[in-house]
């Protein structure tokens, strides 16, 4: 038997791919045993071939994400990003009781959703629009980014009150309350006339009469051109108590409010839009070498494929005994579009479109988000289970590649700019590998 104990660098090449663990009892090692006495230190430094890439994700589900995505961002190397959100408002309490309708005077109709997050700069006027649901949200559909119910024509936002600048950064005082930071669009007084009227006809014995007359509402941006570098898409946290379509009114002297709430009974998505044409994104598709300069993953659009064509070169008799990923990315203190806070990152085996995780949890294999190291401006991720996987001898991957997204999908708008191998930054991405082959 003769032993090799060395330290593997494998640099990168390329750019991106995506999601959903199947899974499969089976151990990742084989576990199979060594006696560590056997491992001797030598010095082979060998380098392998790194490919990567990006890849366009087809869609994501959306379906009941909490925060509520709105806005339109321009990025100078992914495009321009709209998005909205579909989403029910519901009754608090069944039938209520308004008393003489005759006695009621709308002050005014407020959708009031409280701020979560804020992607881009937020330095221009965003217009918004709310259009009100002409056919039912189901809660047994997986929706995705790409969905859309139909609406009525007709935006529902009083006159004077769509175009403006969000303010996520101050908070919203009503009365003696202080509430933190809410959008908040101003509808036409005739919704909640519309409303509460319907409490003569049956519509609001409960929820389900309720959601039959009031299907819910499309909130979106419609801003025609957004230059580069401007704009936002903010993250409302939908399902806050403070999140709700609140109708003030006047009944005879009394000044009063009627509250429909979202929930976690209200059905929503999100649907977000890319532009990506004339991009660099956009050219980094069509070319995929020019991910040796820099490649990307993007929520809901885009994954990072790396590649390690001559990883399987090592004998199935190899111990790996630690395989660690570094994944430098650019990004700005104080830049506006921050790096996913963790990624995902995941593997497909041979047969068929199944993706697998990289960890492996009560047998099955999942996969494992992997924080960002801000100090350093990169991600570090443990592969030790995926490079023994490929090499033992009854293989568990077989395909010797990772997909990489942003941990988030489903309600944020997140994008990563990763080093290449021949990145002009100071540091490139590379795989470590220490090992003994017998």
């Amino acid at each position: 038997m003769t032993k090799h104990f060395s330290l593997l660098f494998l640099l990168v090449f390329g750019t991106t791919m995506i999601f959903f663990a199947c899974k499969k009892k089976e151990s990742l090692l084989g576990k199979e045993i060594y006696d560590e006495s056997m491992l001797l230190d030598a010095n082979g430094v060998d380098t392998f071939s790194i490919v990567a890439y990006s890849e366009l994700i087809d869609s994501t589900v959306t379906t009941n994400a909490r925060l509520g995505l709105l806005g339109d961002y321009n990025d100078p190397v992914f495009g321009q990003v709209s998005a909205g959100f579909f989403v029910q408002v519901r009754l608090a309490a069944n039938n209520p009781n308004f008393g003489d309708l005759s006695e009621i005077d709308i002050d005014s109709v407020v959708l009031s959703m409280e701020f979560r997050d804020q992607y881009g700069s937020g330095n221009s006027p965003q217009d918004f629009a709310v259009y009100r649901l002409a056919e039912n949200l189901s809660p047994d559909s997986l929706y995705k980014n790409n969905s859309f119910t139909a609406t009525n024509t007709g935006s529902l936002i009083e006159d004077g009150y769509s175009s403006f600048i969000p303010n996520n950064k101050t908070p919203f005082v009503q009365g003696t309350d202080t509430l933190p930071p809410q959008l908040r669009l101003r509808l036409k007084n005739a919704v909640g006339e519309d409303i509460i009227n319907s409490s003569t006809q049956g519509g609001m014995l409960n929820n389900s009469t309720f959601l039959e007359y009031f299907k819910g509402l499309y909130v979106c941006t419609e801003n025609a051109n957004v230059a580069v570098n401007s704009g936002a898409v903010y993250g409302l946290d939908l399902l806050d108590s403070d999140s709700k379509l609140i109708i003030y009114y006047k009944q005879g002297e009394a000044l009063k409010t009627f509250d429909l709430v979202i929930n976690t009974n209200s059905t929503r998505y999100n649907r977000v839009l890319y532009n990506y044409s004339g991009t660099r994104l956009d050219q980094l598709l069509q070319n995929p070498t020019n991910g040796n300069k820099e490649f990307y993953a993007q929520s809901g659009n885009v994954r990072a494929v790396v590649q390690f064509p001559t990883i399987q070169n090592l004998n199935n008799k190899t111990v790996i005994h630690r395989a660690t990923l570094y994944l430098p990315y650019q990004y700005f203190n104080g830049d506006d579009r921050y790096p996913s806070p963790f990624i995902a990152v995941f593997n497909k085996r041979a047969e068929g479109d199944a993706i697998w995780g990289l960890g492996i949890s009560n047998g099955v294999l999942v996969p494992i988000n992997h924080p960002v190291v801000p100090l350093f401006k990169r991600y570090t991720v443990d592969v030790t289970s995926f490079v023994q996987g490929l090499v033992k001898q009854s293989p568990i991957f077989t395909i010797p590649e990772l997909m990489i997204v942003g941990s988030r999908t489903n309600d944020n708008v997140e994008r990563i700019i990763f080093n290449g191998i021949e990145s002009d930054n100071k540091f490139q991405p590379k795989l470590i590998i220490t090992y003994t082959e017998f």
